[in-house]
């Protein structure tokens, strides 16, 4: 069953330009502020330029470039994070098991002992 979204025409503004786009509806505020960092990521990438001329394109893909960085590197973190805790969610339940296993054999030994008085 496929339900049509319904869509929203919102107005952004990147790199000085004001661009008219649609998204839908309740997302214009995430929208909004993924362009804000957008934009900022353009304009730290304009005063890191070493030229003094350097196209809206280039500019653009620089930005794109940077972010992409970032977002790959809190994938990775994020990956080496969740291999993390499973190993200790695996040692925390092979701990529990083997204290499980010993609890389960004092209280045998103890049923025997109290059988044997």
């Amino acid at each position: 069953m496929n339900i049509e979204q319904e869509t929203v025409t919102i107005k952004i503004t990147v790199n000085g330009k004001i661009y008219t786009i649609a998204c839908a509806a309740g997302e214009e505020k995430e929208l909004k502020a993924a362009t804000a960092l957008l934009d900022q990521a353009i304009n730290e990438a304009r005063q890191n330029n070493r030229s003094s001329v350097i196209s809206d394109e280039r500019l653009m893909m620089v930005a794109a470039l940077n972010i992409s960085h970032q977002l790959y590197k809190q994938q990775k973190r994020r990956q080496q994070e969740e291999k993390a805790m499973a190993q200790r969610i695996y040692a925390t339940s092979q701990h529990l098991e083997k204290r499980t296993a010993e609890t389960a054999t004092a209280a045998n030994v103890n049923k025997d002992f109290v059988t044997a008085l």
